[in-house]
């Protein structure tokens, strides 16, 4: 720590702040445009000026580093006559238009301009004007209103790790552009509209929507992944007008990817559910939301009398909030209904009963950042969870991290130092093959696994360079990706790769689909346990055990079938032959239209308040950010009736969502379940190891969701249609 004096101002700062950092810590404004605490330092702008004690010059307040003693001057005569002048240098090209700019209200050089600009212009000559760029169909150029602070370029280099734009020509004809006519391929590419100082780059979607000043803002959390990242949703009268970044460095930062960003446009589709509709003769009618409850609690009475409870099944999506699932399952297990379950992508349920409370493997997203080798298995990682790639950047850009990857795709935003396709997903055999590289390493593994690896499971990983990587390296991370989870083989893929990381000292990530998996487990929507662990008084069946044992009923929550099940195409058959299935959906999709008897709409996650759980054990709770469309009710309240139809009395006092994680919080924890999965996985036993997938049973898998193809949102986000790429 030392002693600086700004101002007049003495102030303890940290050793190697910059002028600008320490005096934000003082609390005293210094003016910046291409200054930005997640970018690197430029100095172009200059309007940082400052006049420092034996200094003859000033200098840029972002490139100068505090010493102890030093006496600094932000607003004597010299700084201010140079922030007057790189200001009105700065407005001489600007086309002055904030009246229909959509940066006004939020604009820097507006607000700097009132600060320390001068009040009147002595310009008189022709402006500049420059062509606009197509840079695609989400962000919106006027680049004569640039001021090549060069922060989009940087962040492309930087945090993105994609070189899509730069500063061409000298002078007076210099601009920022693509060097060659493309759109932004980045998934994180949105993020240069908030750290664009000026109205060169703004939201499509939002052009000419709203101003700044007539916006509400409330907190939420990302539907798409299971990172949940924090956003901030902009209504107007009810209606949601954009989503911006919320900060929160232990997560997303101040970046979310455009999935977050733009999906939001889909709530108000043509095809959303307005009132519940029921399937008479082949042919829909609008009935009441209280009719269309009662007719389904009528129809599972006579099920449940006729055929007991287990001709029922529920499944819900990954998707949905953790009190949406607590509900939901508690209703059932007062029916005696245990067929519930989230797992749609799932086909190896073999170790359920010693799965830990949730997919938590006690490592942190941070982890990612400061490590110096990361593996991928079965990871498409900027597809998957787009917004993992800002720290793997850092891990590249701080670290000289080595990447390597085993899977089915490779075409990922940075280097990938070592990559191999694996066909038929068939990753265990791989697995096999490195651990025997490591163990001719004279690195030490169980002698059960080195004496069943035989030359039949030998992939030849001896001469890899990447097997000394793994060897020497400090701080491993080993990523499991989505097409993990659709392995037959799941369990015994996450046995190796635990007993792997142990041995090298790696921590590993299981990258789980849905934004709420985590909350699916823990709050017990899951045919075997109840919510925080506990056991269940009787087992059910898994969504596969459903239909191989035949269930005839369904009800399904936030569910299309094709698109969000495994294999779904095959379970659109299973459900056409149904006798009776029920959905509560915030869209009338053809899948549903097709093989549903009952919609019942529920709002979707913007118009509601619930809690997310993400892959790394964070609660995260969010509130609506607009109004239910049309009196749609959010899916907890639609429950909560159907629950008071049922007669479950308790379903009278949830006034709020909040109600309900109160009472879900109260529930005892089942001391016996551990939270972390290296410490679970660690004491399986696999006596019969060689039982496991020879040959691909994967072909049928219609696609895996990524990331414009993820969920429900984001499939009829009709602006990222030109910049999505369904993996059929």
């Amino acid at each position: 720590m030392i002693q600086i004096e700004i101002n007049g101002i003495k102030g303890i700062v940290l050793k190697g702040d910059s002028v600008i950092e320490a005096s934000k810590k003082l609390n005293i404004p210094i003016p910046r445009f291409c200054y930005h605490n997640k970018l690197s330092i430029s100095a172009n702008c200059r309007m940082c000026l400052v006049e420092i004690e034996k200094m003859p010059k000033l200098v840029p307040a972002c490139a100068t580093f505090v010493v102890d003693g030093m006496k600094i001057w932000t607003r004597s005569p010299k700084a201010i006559s140079a922030q007057k002048a790189v200001l009105e240098f700065l407005l001489i090209n600007h086309p002055l238009d904030c009246p229909v700019c959509d940066q006004g209200g939020e604009c820097e050089l507006q607000d700097l301009t009132i600060s320390y600009g001068c009040d009147r212009s002595r310009f008189i000559e022709n402006k500049r004007v420059l062509i606009d760029n197509n840079i695609g169909n989400l962000i919106n150029t006027d680049m004569t209103r640039c001021i090549l602070c060069s922060r989009c370029v940087r962040f492309g280099e930087e945090i993105a790790g994609v070189v899509d734009l730069g500063i061409v020509g000298r002078g007076t004809l210099s601009r920022v552009t693509t060097f060659v006519e493309k759109i932004m391929s980045s998934e994180l590419s949105g993020n240069i509209i908030d750290i664009c100082p000026v109205g060169a780059l703004t939201s499509k979607l939002f052009l000419y929507k709203a101003r700044a000043w007539e916006l509400r803002q409330f907190s939420t959390i990302s539907l798409h992944d299971c990172i949940g990242s924090n956003l901030y949703g902009h209504s107007k009268d009810g209606f949601l007008m954009r989503i911006v970044p919320r900060e929160n460095c232990d997560i997303n930062d101040v970046w979310i990817s455009d999935r977050d960003r733009f999906s939001y446009e889909a709530i108000y589709s043509e095809d959303r559910l307005i009132v519940p509709i029921i399937k008479k003769d082949n042919i829909w009618h609008e009935i009441s939301l209280y009719d269309s409850l009662l007719f389904l609690v009528e129809k599972f009475k006579k099920i449940i009398s006729l055929n007991g409870v287990n001709d029922i099944g529920i499944l819900a999506s990954p998707n949905s909030t953790l009190e949406e699932f607590y509900l939901l399952q508690k209703i059932c297990r007062l029916l005696g209904i245990n067929n519930i379950d989230h797992r749609l992508f799932e086909n190896d349920f073999t170790k359920q009963n010693d799965f830990p409370l949730f997919s938590s493997t006690n490592t942190k997203i941070k982890d990612i950042e400061y490590s110096d080798c990361i593996f991928f298995l079965g990871s498409y990682i900027n597809k998957e969870q787009p917004i993992v790639c800002l720290n793997i950047n850092k891990a590249i850009n701080n670290n000289c991290a080595k990447i390597f990857s085993i899977g089915t795709f490779n075409n990922y935003p940075f280097k990938c130092d070592f990559f191999n396709i694996v066909k038929n997903d068939n990753y265990i055999f791989d697995l096999f093959g490195i651990i025997k590289a490591l163990e001719n390493k004279k690195i030490v593994f169980p002698s059960s696994i080195i004496n069943f690896i035989g030359k039949d499971y030998n992939f030849d990983y001896n001469n890899s360079f990447f097997i000394d990587d793994l060897i020497n390296s400090k701080k491993g991370v080993f990523i499991l990706g989505l097409s993990i989870f659709c392995s037959f083989d799941l369990s015994k893929i996450l046995f190796l790769v635990n007993i792997l990381c142990n041995v090298i000292n790696f921590k590993f990530i299981l990258m789980t689909y849905g934004s709420n998996s985590c909350g699916g487990w823990i709050s017990g929507f899951v045919p075997h346990r109840l919510p925080f662990g506990n056991p269940a008084i009787q087992n059910g069946f898994s969504i596969f055990d459903m239909f191989s044992n035949n269930v005839k009923n369904y009800l399904l929550f936030g569910i299309e079938p094709s698109l969000d099940i495994y294999n779904g195409n095959l379970f659109i058959n299973i459900f056409e032959k149904a006798d009776y299935v029920a959905a509560m959906t915030v869209f009338k999709c053809k899948d549903l239209l097709s093989v549903s008897d009952l919609l019942i709409p529920i709002c979707s996650s913007y118009e509601s308040s619930g809690t997310f759980i993400n892959v790394f054990g964070n609660f995260q709770s969010f509130e609506s950010v607009a109004k239910p469309y049309k009196g749609v009710f959010p899916g907890w309240k639609v429950l909560a009736k159907l629950g008071n139809l049922f007669g479950i009395s308790s379903c009278d006092n949830y006034i709020s969502s909040l109600d309900i994680l109160n009472e879900f919080k109260s529930i005892k924890k089942n001391d016996s379940i551990s939270e972390n999965f290296n410490i679970v996985v660690s004491n399986w036993k696999f006596d019969n190891f060689n039982n496991f997938s020879k040959v691909n049973k994967n072909n049928d898998v219609n696609f895996i969701p990524l990331l414009y193809n993820s969920d429900y949102i984001v499939r009829r986000a009709k602006s990222l249609y030109d910049v999505s790429d369904f993996i059929k």
